[in-house]
């Protein structure tokens, strides 16, 4: 049990799986996908690489 201890901010899914689509399946750049999503580039890369390690067991 976490006894009150912070968890930090629970991942947006929906938003995951957007970045991921955009990025791997559409081929989009880290700079294109930032902008369209509206998020950091930092946010995209490290959301692809947890993505991929998932996905690939």
């Amino acid at each position: 049990m976490s006894e009150g201890k912070y968890k930090g901010r629970k991942p947006e899914l929906g938003l995951h799986e957007k970045i991921y689509k955009l990025r791997v399946n559409n081929h989009m750049s880290i700079n294109e996908t930032a902008k369209m999503i509206g998020v950091s580039a930092r946010k995209v890369v490290r959301v692809v690489k947890k993505m991929k390690a998932e996905r690939d067991g």
